[in-house]
């Protein structure tokens, strides 16, 4: 099995903790491997060896406490999982990069429901000792590693305060082909493979034969300057979806984060006429507000077969982005 090296950068990371209470989230989203995880906004991001390419990404509050997600391509790993990996083999490994390296701990587990073989290290560095987890992953042919580095006197209150960032790491349509990107609307998402792409004025989007779909629609007003999704009501959004599905009703509602952006998720069921046939959909809307457009991000699919696209409706309406975001980074 082949084992891939950390950077040689790691051995100058000076890692100390910070504090890392009430501090404002946003999402990374690595579209290269076509990840994900949730990071306070205020920590320095590096990606290696460069943007287009970011095999190696670190995250590094102002102290220098760091998490690294490193992710490389490699078609030896096609068919197999973490659990296809000996502790004692990457125990090995990991001493190539960290000489005196010991192994402290090793455990099968699961994170964002794919198998991931965990082991904790400790390694002398610059007369100080510390304590490294790491989290090692494969989805397809695409090799994992989700790395939390500290100094012993510090690691564990750093291990605890991090671990909800770590298990926000999902992996979502690994090297997917239907990457869009609008530079006239400031956006981007993945849309799932295999559907058809397809785009209309100020619509965008990809569904297939069964009904199921997921769609980008643009409404440009000076109204909205002003406002986000915080300031919108999912009773208004039903009014206005009413005109189009009448017997249209709410079944889910919440607010939440979406790309660092405001927004209004709202779960509908309703009914429509396809083909001569009357059939009940369940239809998922997230509403952002930036500058003077409104987003509505649409996935749906019949209600009959709604858990089975479920996740590829979610993941590819969570990939959305908006591109000034990503070139402000």
């Amino acid at each position: 099995m082949k084992i891939f090296l950390l950077f040689p950068a790691l051995f100058v990371l000076m890692i100390v903790v910070s504090d890392l209470n009430a501090q404002t989230i946003t999402t990374y989203k690595n579209v290269r491997f076509n990840y994900r995880l949730t990071i306070p906004d205020k920590w320095e991001k590096e990606e290696k060896p460069s943007t287009s390419n970011p095999e190696n990404v670190s995250f590094k509050d102002p102290d220098g406490s760091v998490i690294m997600i490193y992710a490389k391509v490699d078609k030896t790993y096609t068919g197999k999982t973490a659990n296809d990996m000996d502790p004692g083999s990457m125990y090995m490994a990991f001493q190539k990069s960290f000489k005196g390296a010991n192994m402290l701990e090793s455990d099968y587990q699961v994170l964002d429901d794919v198998p991931a073989l965990f082991m904790k290290y400790s390694y002398f560095y610059d007369d100080k000792e510390y304590y490294h987890d790491v989290y090692y992953l494969v989805k397809s042919d695409i090799y994992y590693m989700v790395n939390v580095i500290a100094k012993k006197e510090y690691f564990e209150a750093f291990e605890t305060q991090t671990r909800n960032y770590v298990f926000s790491f999902s992996i979502v349509n690994v090297i997917s082909t239907n990457y869009f990107k609008s530079d006239l609307y400031d956006f981007s998402i993945t849309f799932p493979d295999g559907w058809k792409v397809s785009k209309e004025a100020t619509t965008f989007g990809a569904e297939i034969s069964d009904g199921a779909g997921v769609f980008v629609e643009v409404v440009k007003n000076d109204d909205f300057v002003g406002y986000s999704g915080n300031d919108l009501r999912p009773e208004d959004m039903l009014d206005v979806f009413r005109a189009k599905y009448s017997d249209a009703a709410i079944i889910d509602k919440a607010y939440l984060i979406l790309d660092g952006s405001y927004a209004m998720k709202v779960k509908y069921k309703c009914s429509a006429t396809t083909s001569g046939t009357k059939e009940n959909f369940i239809i998922i809307h997230y509403y952002l507000v930036k500058g003077n457009k409104l987003y509505i991000l649409q996935g749906r699919a019949l209600e009959s077969n709604f858990e089975t696209y479920k996740n590829t409706v979610t993941n590819s309406l969570e990939s959305f982005g908006f591109l000034s975001n990503k070139n402000n980074d």
